[in-house]
């Protein structure tokens, strides 16, 4: 059966307008706040093939500033887009507590035992857009 030229290059013009118009008003960037104060974190699309070890931290976390915080704060992150998804990973002191958790408020809870917790908060939009946030807060219990 053969295609008319006409509707193959309809299809192509379509497709073309897909590919090109779906992520061009689409803003990736957030604030993430402890009380209305913003934390520093690093945005990234993507981790080196050599650094895909879920067990651990992705590197660059050693260069970001630790934020103190006290236990139970929350942490919201405030999307100008809102996403589809948003998926939270964390480690304790470098060991794994929690993988791909679904974040459905775009918000999370600091834990109530002390220590440095890396945040990797992994944002989608669609299927070509998508980010990688990730925060080092230090918990401590001021008693």
């Amino acid at each position: 059966m053969r295609i008319s030229s006409f509707l193959r290059n309809f299809l192509l013009l379509v497709f073309l307008i897909n590919m090109i118009g779906c992520n061009s008003d689409i803003s990736v960037s957030s604030d993430i706040t402890i009380d209305g104060k913003n934390l520093d974190y690093v945005g990234f699309s993507g981790i080196p093939v050599e650094e895909i070890d879920t067990n651990n931290p992705p590197e660059i976390y050693k260069d970001l500033e630790r934020v103190v915080v006290k236990p139970s704060e929350i942490i919201k992150i405030n999307y100008e887009d809102m996403p589809k998804k948003v998926y939270l990973t964390y480690w304790k002191d470098e060991i794994l507590q929690e993988e791909n958790v679904v974040l459905r408020n775009f918000e999370l809870t600091t834990p109530e035992s002390d220590g440095v917790y890396v945040y990797k908060i992994a944002t989608k939009w669609n299927s070509r857009v998508a980010i990688n946030y990730l925060l080092v807060v230090e918990v401590k219990d001021e008693d």
